[in-house]
Order: C-alpha cells, then structure tokens, then sequence
C-alpha cells in the first residue's frame, strides 16, 4: 500500500491508534485512507464525494461509507460502498458476497459477523438502487451495452475488492505488508460471480465458496425455455398432479421408506 505524505499520514497514524468506531469513521480518514490516481490501473477515485456515518445492522454497529470512482476516458461513475466493523470487532478480514439472477450483491453488511468488511457495487449502472443487467443490456436501437456487461460478469466485483482491499488497510491503519484475508461467497449467479472472480483476481482471495454456479447461458436459458416449447408445439399440457389426498395416489411411505435417513447416513442439503 502506498500511503500519501502530509495531512494523509497524519490521519493514517490517528486511525492506527484509534479504538473505537467514531474516531476512524471520519470524512477525513476515508479521503487519507483512498489510492492516489494510478494506483488501481483504470481506477480514478474521486475523493470530493467520499462519505462516512456510523449505522447498526443486526446490533453490529459499523462504519457506513460510499466512495465514487470513474474509469480514465469513460466519462462514468461507479459507486461502491463498504461497511466496516469497529476497530475491536475488526479481524484482518474482507468478505465479498454474490448476487442472483441479473442482480450483483446490494448489501455490505454481509461481512460483519466475521470481524470483516464488506462491500458493495453499484457497476456504474444503478446496481445498488436494484437496476438488473437485463434492464440495461441493450441500448434503445438494439445494440450490447458492453460497459454493463463487463461490469456484471466480473470487472465490477474485481474493482470493488481491489480498491476495497486498500482503501480497507488504511483505514485501519494497518502496514502494506500486513495479510488481509479476503473471502467471496455467492451461490446461483452468485456462483458464476465467484468463478469470474477467481479465475480473473484469483491472487486477491484467500477461499471462495462458489454454489450452483450459473454458466452456459446459451445453453442454460434454452434448457429453461423448452419444457414451454414443447407443450406450445405438441399442444399438450399435463394436468395437475393428483391431489395428495387423493386415493389413487402411490404411497409416498412405500416409494421412499428405505431412504430415510438415519444417525448412520448423514444427508446434506445445499439450497440457493
């Protein structure tokens, strides 16, 4: 980590020394905390709209702070926010969560239990405020939104680690040298998020749990769409199934007694 000179360093050694949350969630500490332009190649920090207020989730208060960012010639902004634990809470650690469906993570709370920050990104579409990727794929005369589909298939989550990692050391005043042990965890498009994201910034992460990862949209929206296909094309629609009163129906006693599982067959289930 490359510290800043003169007033950064001065609040680079405050927030080492601090031991509760008011004193390092200050305005001032975030701008001394943040990279110098050409720091994260393609990441320029604006630091005039950086904020900071403290807030509670869950009874763990936290440090709730936005930073704005542009990428050099794009003329955009992204937002990312990060929740940071109280300095006692706080374990050396940064968490990183997955989205679902079209959707990347809103939340940054998601780390707190562990003594660890997290964050969140808005990808420079409205992510945060709920927009999808599908909203925004394709421009008004049909053309690919490729700025979007970047961001949503992995350079937004890679960005948002990567400045977060920094900006996360300095705020807690922590050495370039010190380990910061960073985790992703998503499950479904959350799933195929964490694959982008260890197979492009595999070096920024310490262990991923990547769940029913969503790839192979070609063929996999296919697959979802063809039960309907068929039905349209042979117009036939299975009826309900029977009603589980019903007595013709077969006995689900006598169909699945011999899987029941007992102390000497652990079963685990795994949901998204």
């Amino acid at each position: 980590m490359r510290l800043q000179t003169g007033a950064s360093a001065v609040a680079f050694a405050a927030a080492a020394s601090a031991t509760s949350l008011s004193e390092v969630c200050t305005v001032s500490n975030v701008k001394a905390a943040l990279p110098s332009n050409g720091t994260i190649l393609g990441v320029n920090v604006l630091p005039s709209l950086a904020t900071a207020n403290t807030a509670t989730s869950d009874s763990y208060s936290y440090c709730n702070v936005t930073v704005t960012y542009t990428h050099p010639g794009k003329g955009d902004t992204v937002v990312v926010k990060y929740a940071l634990p109280e300095p006692s809470d706080y374990k050396k650690r940064f968490y990183v969560a997955g989205g679902g469906g079209y959707t990347l993570s809103s939340t940054s709370t998601g780390g707190l239990e562990y003594g660890a920050v997290g964050g969140a990104t808005s990808a420079g579409y409205g992510a945060l405020d709920g927009t999808t990727y599908d909203e925004v794929v394709l421009y008004g005369n049909g053309s690919i939104n490729w700025d979007a589909t970047h961001m949503f298939g992995y350079q937004a989550l890679g960005e948002m680690t990567k400045l977060g990692k920094y900006f996360t050391k300095g705020f807690y005043g922590q050495s370039a040298s010190s380990k910061l042990y960073t985790y992703y965890e998503g499950c479904s498009d959350g799933g195929r998020e964490g694959m982008s994201q260890i197979q492009r910034y595999g070096d920024e992460y310490d262990g991923a749990i990547t769940g029913a990862p969503a790839f192979r949209y070609g063929q996999q929206q296919v697959n979802h769409l063809l039960p309907n296909a068929v039905e349209h094309t042979l117009d036939y629609y299975p009826p309900p199934a029977p009603s589980p009163r019903s007595s013709t129906r077969p006995s689900r006693h006598a169909t699945l007694s011999t899987a029941v599982p007992t102390a000497s067959s652990p079963v685990v289930t795994s949901v998204c």
